[in-house]
């Protein structure tokens, strides 16, 4: 079974909630070294999800397991290797009219993680708002509409804030500025890369509330990046599991959090504090750190830190199986327990 039963379980999904993004086996390899030594940094190795309208799905791992790649090539920010960027079940990738392209950037934006990065230092809040409104949608009244969005993302008086820059904002706010100029051009999706990781602890909640109450009220799909499964167990209907560039385990977020099936996933759960099991709770075990992505052997790449790895393990990719209609992992330990109890 392969990364088509996911894109399968998904489309009987969307019959009462259509697919408004998907993307299939996306690989991304980027050339490293001399053109007479060619060799490639597996960024990303066939990925394949799908969003729906007013859904929200986690993308959760360790740095460099391909998350930020992800969002990149789905904002056409970087090019993929291979694969298949839908929209409304259009390969965008073949789409190559300048109109065309503006259309998806509108339907498609983007949060970064740093939310003063991300903004032009000497220009105003109310410019950052306007600037994408007049390229988008140039027949809207952009005044209007910037103090509309400030005050969507919780920011008053609007008036107020519309005259200030960026250095004059707090993380908070400056992450709020970036979702309002997310929602400047009525996106369907937005991809939303680590929102809340620079931000204080005692206003995260607020981000993450925002969020929600966007997805419930305007519905809209997010891509949710993190490395933190307390959030995406919070935020999140459905929860796929990254490593070293490729999926190992998708299911909703309640499921995956009870019956975490993947060693990778079950070690990243082991790191969530958890009150009510107290200390000394046998977290899992794991030693060294993400393998290097630099043309990289076959097999799991979970396995040189796997405590349970067999010799196939370090040789052959396990294929996805599925464990219920909605959760499925890539894990030998588990394909091999799979296929004894169905000849039992």
């Amino acid at each position: 079974m392969t990364q088509a039963a996911i894109l399968a379980t998904e489309q009987k999904q969307s019959e009462t909630n259509p697919v408004v993004l998907e993307v299939r086996h996306l690989t991304k390899h980027f050339p490293v070294g001399s053109m007479f030594k060619p060799r490639f940094v597996h960024a990303l190795n066939d990925v394949s999800f799908a969003i729906r309208r007013g859904e929200v799905v986690a993308l959760v791992g360790e740095s460099g397991s391909g998350k930020s790649t992800t969002a990149r090539l789905i904002t056409r920010l970087i090019e993929p290797t291979s694969g298949e960027i839908l929209l409304h079940g259009i390969d965008v990738l073949k789409t190559q009219p300048h109109s065309a392209t503006l259309e998806y950037r509108r339907a498609i934006q983007m949060i970064f993680q740093d939310p003063y990065g991300s903004l032009n230092p000497a220009m105003s809040i109310g410019f950052h708002l306007e600037r994408p409104i007049k390229i988008h949608q140039k027949h809207r009244a952009a005044q209007n509409t910037v103090h509309d969005l400030l005050a969507t993302a919780g920011l008053n008086p609007p008036d107020e804030f519309a005259n200030k820059f960026p250095y004059q904002l707090s993380g908070g706010q400056r992450q709020r500025v970036a979702i309002a100029r997310a929602l400047a051009v009525d996106p369907e999706i937005i991809l939303a890369d680590e929102p809340i990781s620079m931000l204080d602890v005692s206003i995260r909640m607020g981000v993450l509330n925002l969020i929600e109450q966007l997805k419930e009220e305007r519905g809209i799909g997010f891509l949710y990046i993190t490395h933190d499964l307390a959030s995406a167990r919070y935020i999140g209907d459905r929860t796929i599991v990254m490593y070293a560039g490729h999926m190992v385990e998708g299911a909703e977020s309640t499921e995956l959090m009870r019956q975490p099936a993947h060693p990778y996933t079950r070690l990243l759960l082991s790191a969530v504090p958890n009150p009510e099991a107290g200390l000394g709770t046998g977290a899992e075990q794991a030693r060294g750190e993400i393998p290097s992505l630099i043309d990289p052997p076959p097999g799991c790449p979970f396995s040189p830190r796997c405590p349970r790895a067999m010799n196939v393990c370090r040789q052959v990719m396990p294929e996805t199986t599925n464990l219920s209609a909605d959760h499925w992992v890539r894990c030998h330990l588990i394909g091999s327990k799979q296929a004894v109890s169905s000849q039992v």
